[in-house]
């Protein structure tokens, strides 16, 4: 931070008015082991006062509160945006100085703005008119509290609700109780479960782990509420995508028995005798082809497709026959 010097006050006009207090502010700076750096900015700032102090030809007597306001005000103009807060600081202490050196006045604090709950103080109000205040403004606080106005649409079309603030956790308790006890139902009780959450038959292949997290969701569902009308219409568009873009699958090419199947691996040739029971290898039955890659490659691999009987997921993609 630099400010504009009088070319002849540097030295020669340190005893005058006002660089001498300058000097003795500095000097007092320099006493308390501030840093060179942070000497060299008070200086600035001092700088600053000083010379528009001079460019003014004020004298010490002019310095009352409202002509230090308005020189203050116009160093601050001076100061970069971004060190404004610190050079404020540095001014204020300048000020103080020459305050307490009794050559100019601390300008009056900034007035502060009338609220209207200022303007009712002092004066005879009724009740009713006290309330309305107190109501509008707990209202201007509160009407964008997320915790108390958030809403969620449920997952399914017909049964979207509001989700539901709860001031206590007794009823998260509860559901946390009741998400516990599913693992004790067996899964005829579970299945009881989703007739009366869901109101249609669960699906009958469906397992017991997947039977109870679907449970556990639609329990917090009805008290916390579903998802979110964005994500809901999200879901929805990703499903008819799917349905109106069907994946190709890749069917697996059928061996008869006494098929023999040859893969090269690492320089060495496999081969594997098809049965009608499962796959013969180097004398060992084995009831899959995919245990057979495994022991050959030491990792998991799809058997069919380690073999050549099925295409990869790319290819297939790809229109690959």
């Amino acid at each position: 931070m630099t400010f504009p010097r009088i070319p002849d006050c540097a030295d020669a006009g340190e005893a005058q008015w006002p660089w001498s207090h300058r000097r003795t502010f500095m000097e007092r700076l320099a006493a308390q082991g501030y840093s060179r750096f942070t000497l060299r900015e008070y200086k600035s700032i001092a700088d600053g006062f000083c010379a528009a102090i001079e460019k003014r030809a004020l004298s010490s007597d002019d310095l009352d509160g409202a002509t230090t306001e308005r020189l203050r005000q116009a160093v601050l103009k001076k100061i970069p945006e971004y060190v404004q807060t610190w050079g404020k600081f540095c001014l204020e202490r300048f000020i103080e100085h020459l305050s307490e050196a009794g050559v100019a006045a601390v300008p009056p604090p900034p007035t502060k703005k009338t609220t209207a709950r200022d303007r009712l103080r002092g004066q005879t109000t009724s009740t009713e008119t006290i309330r309305r205040c107190i109501a509008s403004t707990i209202a201007a606080r509160d009407w964008l509290r997320g915790a108390q106005r958030a809403m969620c649409v449920s997952a399914r079309r017909k049964g979207g609700q509001r989700m539901k603030h709860q001031s206590s956790s007794e009823r998260t308790e509860q559901i946390s109780a009741e998400i516990a006890a599913l693992a004790s139902l067996d899964i005829k009780d579970l299945k009881s479960r989703w007739r009366v959450l869901y109101d249609t038959e669960p699906p009958p292949r469906i397992s017991r782990e997947l039977l109870t997290r679907v449970i556990a969701y639609r329990l917090q569902e009805k008290v916390f509420g579903g998802l979110a009308p964005t994500t809901r219409r999200l879901l929805e568009r990703v499903t008819d995508d799917r349905l109106s873009h069907p994946a190709r699958l890749s069917r697996t090419r059928q061996t008869a028995p006494g098929s023999l199947l040859i893969r090269q691996w690492r320089g060495t040739a496999h081969q594997v005798t098809v049965h009608a029971d499962g796959f013969v290898y180097r004398g060992e039955r084995y009831g899959s082809l995919s245990a057979v890659a495994r022991l050959i490659t030491g990792t998991r691999w799809s058997g069919p497709l380690f073999f050549g009987l099925r295409k990869p997921v790319q290819e297939v993609r790809d229109g690959a026959l």
